[in-house]
Order: structure tokens, then C-alpha cells, then sequence
């Protein structure tokens, strides 16, 4: 960061995961991050900070573990093919209530 430029964090996201009805049966009101092995995915790995936490927590795990089929730039394209059962999709609780 350049010396003249200060960052003050102001707020946590909660990484959350929008998918189809009855995908992840039996969970409680948590997903476990081992549970999107071998799920497909749409769009994370470069969608900036949120695909950073995912990958970056994913790891700890020992891999990624999913599969990413396509990408989608905004939520509103992501949430559509949620619902044509293309993958889930991996958010931040903010975007995914938008």
C-alpha cells in the first residue's frame, strides 16, 4: 500500500452458497466448506476478494476440491443458472440477498 494511503476495515462478508432446493440435504444452518467437493461451481476463481477467501480457505482443506464450469460476471446471470442446475454458486451473504 503506497505510504500516503490508509485502509481501515469497516465490515466481515460471510461467504455463502446459493444452489437449488434439496442440493445439500441434511445440513444444518452451515454448509461444510468439504462439501463442494466434487460439486460443479459457477464462477469463482476470478471474481476478485470472494474467490480469493474461497480458494485461499480451500486450501487449508488440501485443494479446491470443486469443479468450476462457467463464470458468471454478475449475481443476477450466477443466480439464473443455479436454477437451471448448472452449479452452485458461491457468494457473499450481501450479494446473494440483492
Amino acid at each position: 500500500m503506497h505510504p500516503r494511503v490508509q485502509a481501515q476495515r469497516i465490515a466481515r462478508a460471510e461467504l455463502v452458497i446459493v444452489y437449488p432446493r434439496g442440493q445439500f440435504k441434511g445440513v444444518g444452518d452451515r454448509i461444510p466448506l468439504s462439501d463442494l467437493a466434487g460439486r460443479d461451481v459457477i464462477g469463482i476463481s476470478t471474481s476478485g476478494p470472494v474467490g480469493d477467501l474461497l480458494d485461499a480457505s480451500l486450501a487449508k482443506l488440501g485443494g479446491r476440491g470443486y469443479r468450476e464450469v462457467v463464470t458468471a460476471h454478475t449475481f443476477f446471470v450466477a443466480t439464473a443458472l443455479v436454477r437451471e442446475g448448472v452449479g452452485v454458486k458461491p457468494t457473499t451473504r450481501c450479494a446473494s440477498r440483492a
